[in-house]
């Protein structure tokens, strides 16, 4: 890969500061091991060895647990908004869909209507009617 100059004055101390970090660590485990605080495998009994390793095993399950979570966090996509029908996005097909819904509710009401008027209708008629009779 090509590095300009400038990038590549910029990544040296960038390795130079990864190495110290480094022996910084070393240095820390040598001490701990020195004082006794931590102890190497080979250092460890039967016993303590069993005990380190079931430890090794639910750490490490649980790092794979948090991993697997966080992957699948990454790969799913957010949900959308759950917003009550009438205020979605209205598209064509939906305006055009509650038009015809509009019209045969209103044609049923202009229907229930003029049968009341009817109705109203044919019961003056009959009185007149059943007032000659």
């Amino acid at each position: 890969m090509w590095m300009s100059n400038v990038e590549r004055q910029s990544f040296v101390p960038d390795r130079m500061r990864m190495k110290q970090e480094e022996e910084r660590l070393q240095r820390k485990v040598q001490e701990g091991q020195n004082i006794g605080e931590r102890k190497q495998v080979t250092d460890m009994t039967q016993r303590e060895k069993r005990h380190q390793r079931k430890i090794w095993r639910v750490q490490k399950r649980k790092l794979k647990e948090r991993r697997k979570a966080e992957q699948e966090r990454i790969l799913t996509p957010p949900s959308s908004p759950v917003t009550p029908e009438h205020q979605q996005g209205s598209s064509r097909q939906k305006k055009h869909e509650m038009n015809i819904q509009n019209g045969l509710r209103s044609k049923c009401y202009r229907d229930l209507k003029s049968k009341d008027r009817e109705i109203h209708y044919l019961k003056r008629k009959q009185k007149c009617t059943g007032k000659d009779r």
